[in-house]
């Protein structure tokens, strides 16, 4: 079940119920729903506060390799990973995340699988009637747990069409600003 591959195990990282107030500065980002897009985090979409605020939410915190998921509203059960590169964010509202235990469970194909199971409505069972993720349902959820070199085979094949997607996605939208300018 998912709450066997999670680091502590059973374990999921709630979102802040009230942050100080947040701005698009500088900053630690505040991991929103609109940030959370179809696989990738999208910082760009997220407001940030200062970095002495983001130490009084140290239990909000996410790091590179978290998969961040949004718990209601239109983008619910959309997921994204923390690029490994990334500083950290601090989780707000509206949003939760799940830390892969690494030596049972590769992230990325961790979030490949979440992301499958949202498109094929697999992950509706796990909503409540009030529509929004419930935490209990989603932890019994069913992840098939290939072999890790397995896992590492998959996460990299399905990184690198997600690398081709992200830059046809970047082209269409350049060739958009192009085209307003004629």
């Amino acid at each position: 079940s998912l709450g066997e591959v999670l680091d502590p195990p059973w374990t999921i990282i709630e979102g802040a119920g009230a942050l100080p107030t947040a701005s698009f500065a500088a900053g630690v980002p505040v991991v929103v729903p609109d940030g959370v897009r179809d696989l990738r985090f999208r910082p760009e979409h997220c407001p940030s506060i200062d970095e002495a605020s983001a130490t009084g939410f140290e239990a909000h915190r996410v790091r590179g390799m978290d998969i961040m998921m949004v718990k209601a509203g239109e983008h619910r059960l959309r997921c994204a990973i923390l690029p490994l590169m990334h500083p950290g964010a601090v989780l707000g509202p509206g949003c939760i995340a799940l830390r892969a235990d690494h030596r049972r469970c590769n992230p990325f194909y961790l979030n490949n699988v979440l992301h499958h199971y949202l498109h094929i409505g697999y992950l509706d069972q796990e909503v409540s009637a009030d529509g929004v993720v419930d935490p209990a349902r989603l932890l019994s959820l069913n992840i098939p747990l290939p072999p890790p070199d397995e896992q590492r085979r998959m996460a990299d094949r399905l990184l690198n069409i997600s690398a081709r997607i992200v830059d046809a996605e970047e082209a269409l939208a350049a060739a958009g600003r192009i085209s307003e300018v004629f």
